[in-house]
């Protein structure tokens, strides 16, 4: 007997692509839940005073990943939780549930105060207090109605005040710590080349983002440049906060990749001063990625009316190496003529085309794939993936 069409659909598995993010959200999140099962363990004096360590892991995501991959942690934390302390939609699931939201909307908030006076021990308390404010409020409203539960609150913002303080020494303690060095581009050996890379409001930050990574990884000296489109980008494609002060964007790279022996410099969109504006001091080479269509055009018509165009025209008249990643496509008659004329003039024209022949497993094999290319019309050696010939088909 020979099984049927429909037999055999019915033995179909239905795979859901994931990608790399998703993987890694689902580690974090295991890890909060960890630490939830350890916290309900703890005996505590009065019900609902608890450490909360699982927010050390979503003060670690907020700060590396953004915020919605925070609330992502937090939701997936406290639905396995209470499933797996069998409090799922008992009166303990929706007091956690309130504090979580709570928190989340106050550490969303606080992301706007300025980063120098608000570290992760100040977010910290700000989301210790919105938990125990969340829970008092629900309580009030419907296990306890009435205002006499309002006379828990000093020992409630107690307790808030010191976990919190607790809580947030260590994730500070961890996100002073390196990442892992398997999420890292593998070193190279220190290099004393000079790149300048520039953000613009084009679609591919991540491109950008990642080959930052890799040059600091490679030992290069990196002047960054940014437009004002860039950090809406940033926002939109990679919940990244970029914010206006030049010294902040430095401070916030600097210690994500403090581990890496590149250094970087930051520069704002008009700061005249800086070296990559004089032909006596260009970079070695200079990068624009993403590239939007308006940045694309000034470049080609030789026009410097902010640092990035500036730079580009210095490092085109010094015959130094300059590469232009532009937007997704299609694109326009205009721009086609635009990127001809550039290229006659002696710049890259790299659009962000990935192969597929080394049959990438995420989204940051792609990236990988792209920004090698980059790297390779840089001469800086890498090894995000094999080159052609050397392992296979894989290039």
């Amino acid at each position: 007997m020979t099984p049927s069409a429909t037999d055999a659909d019915c033995r179909r598995v239905l795979r859901i692509p994931l990608s790399a993010e998703d993987h890694r959200i689902a580690r974090l999140a295991a890890a909060a839940i960890g630490l939830s099962l350890i916290d309900a363990a703890i005996p505590t004096p009065l019900p609902g005073v608890k450490p909360g360590l699982a927010n050390i892991v979503t003060l670690i995501v907020l700060a590396r990943c953004g915020w919605r991959a925070a609330a992502w942690v937090t939701g997936l934390r406290v639905l396995a939780g209470s499933l797996l302390l069998g409090q799922f939609l008992a009166p303990g699931f929706f007091l956690s549930a309130t504090g979580a939201l709570f928190s989340l909307l106050a550490l969303g908030a606080a992301r706007h105060l300025p980063g120098r006076w608000f570290g992760p021990v100040s977010l910290s308390v700000i989301a210790a207090f919105a938990h125990m404010a969340g829970q008092i409020l629900l309580a009030r409203a419907w296990l306890i109605p009435h205002d006499g539960v309002f006379l828990l609150a000093p020992l409630f913002a107690c307790a808030a005040l010191f976990f919190g303080t607790v809580n947030g020494l260590i994730a500070a303690r961890f996100l002073s710590t390196p990442l892992a060095a398997a999420k890292r581009p593998p070193r190279s050996p220190p290099m004393s080349k000079t790149v300048c890379l520039a953000f613009t409001g084009a679609s591919g930050l991540p491109y950008g983002v990642r080959l930052l990574e890799c040059l600091l990884a490679a030992g290069c000296r990196v002047q960054l440049l940014y437009s004002q489109a860039a950090q809406i980008v940033a926002k939109q494609e990679m919940e990244l906060e970029l914010p206006s002060r030049p010294q902040e964007v430095a401070a916030y790279f600097r210690q994500r990749h403090a581990d890496l022996p590149g250094r970087l410099e930051v520069y704002g969109r008009e700061e005249w001063f800086a070296p990559v504006a004089s032909g006596s001091n260009p970079p070695d080479a200079m990068v624009v990625c993403p590239c939007s269509m308006g940045t694309l055009a000034a470049i080609a018509q030789g026009l410097s009316d902010n640092l990035i165009e500036r730079a580009a025209d210095v490092v085109l008249k010094e015959r130094r190496p300059l590469v232009l990643v532009p937007r997704e496509t299609p694109f326009s008659a205009i721009h086609l003529e635009n990127m001809l004329r550039l290229s006659r003039a002696g710049a890259v024209i790299l659009p962000p085309n990935p192969g597929f022949y080394h049959h990438p497993q995420s989204v940051q094999e792609i990236v990988d794939f792209v920004v090698a290319r980059i790297l390779d019309q840089l001469a800086v050696p890498h090894r995000l993936m094999a080159r052609w010939g050397e392992a296979g088909e894989e290039g």
